[in-house]
């Protein structure tokens, strides 16, 4: 995803200027911060466990993110600097790219470019917020701060698709470029994907975004599913399975008909099938969006792009 910000970023540079193209210095600076910030990670998370040879690694919640865990205490201070110090740098990294872009004085973003700004956006901030919430997990993990990090997980799921979706547009707006690029090698001040190819780009962003909140309000109103304590079933199961739990000696006498006319609809199953709905409609969404990107690079004519 870093990859893709940086291209984003030349791209939107090469928009305003075409023959030097190069973003805000400090922008650029921002770049290499990233860059060997991802670097430092690797090299840290082989060479400084060697420092101790008790030390365990594991995984994080944070995509990217591996955790030292040094058995003697005055490494401790080190491995959380390493450890928090390089993801400080990325994300206040791509935070700034971003907001390069947008202070970029120029033509408006074209719709490719919007669209990959703010997948792009979503991205990073879904796994900033799950940094944070992490951190101050750290410090102590109740029932409320293991709800907040499952609804960051699931939005960390959903966001998942971003990457490929920009790199499909951004593969659409230069296949424009190159087809509407005119003999004396000039591109005109229009050129862009054909008007229903950018609709399906819209279309498929808008469901990114709205996928992510549903991911959201799922875990917020039902749970994430798994068990709280030993024993423990989410409130969703919980109500489905009571309603299927005899209440008295009179509920033995009633029909099969009568009972299965009495169940009703409880909210919060209510609530579950409507989410799935929203969720299966914006998967259709985002794929078909994707379908008529590419549909639309294939297709793609001079003509059309002028």
């Amino acid at each position: 995803m870093l990859c893709i910000l940086f291209i984003a970023a030349r791209m939107r540079a090469l928009q305003i200027d075409p023959l030097h193209g190069n973003p805000q210095p400090w922008a650029q600076t921002c770049f290499y911060i990233c860059s060997w910030a991802v670097v430092f990670q690797v090299f840290s998370s082989i060479i400084f466990p060697l420092l101790d040879k008790n030390a365990q690694l594991s995984s994080s919640s944070v995509q990217g993110q591996v955790v030292i865990i040094f058995s003697k205490r005055y490494l401790r201070i080190f491995g959380v600097l390493i450890r928090y110090l390089p993801l400080l740098c990325i994300y206040g990294g791509a935070v700034a790219i971003v907001a390069s872009v947008h202070m970029s004085k120029g033509p408006p973003l074209s719709t490719t470019m919007s669209c990959v700004i703010g997948l792009t956006t979503l991205y990073f901030i879904v796994f900033t917020l799950v940094y944070i919430a992490q951190s101050a997990a750290e410090f102590g993990e109740g029932p409320m701060m293991r709800k907040v990090l499952a609804c960051l997980d699931a939005g960390q799921k959903t966001v998942m698709f971003a990457p490929m979706l920009c790199l499909l547009f951004m593969a659409a707006r230069l296949r424009a470029l190159q087809l509407a690029r005119t003999e004396a090698g000039e591109v005109p001040p229009g050129a862009a994907p054909q008007e229903w190819v950018q609709q399906g780009m819209l279309l498929a962003t808008g469901a990114v975004f709205v996928q992510v909140l549903m991911a959201y309000l799922a875990v917020l109103a039902l749970g994430d599913g798994t068990p709280h304590a030993p024993g423990d079933k989410d409130d969703l199961q919980a109500t489905m399975d009571a309603q299927h739990v005899p209440k008295s000696g009179e509920a033995q006498d009633t029909k099969p008909e009568e009972e299965s006319t009495k169940r009703a609809v409880t909210p919060p199953l209510a609530l579950a099938i409507g989410l799935d709905v929203v969720k299966y409609l914006c998967l259709l969404a985002m794929y078909g969006g994707a379908m008529a990107v590419m549909v639309g690079i294939v297709q793609m004519t001079p003509e059309a792009v002028s």
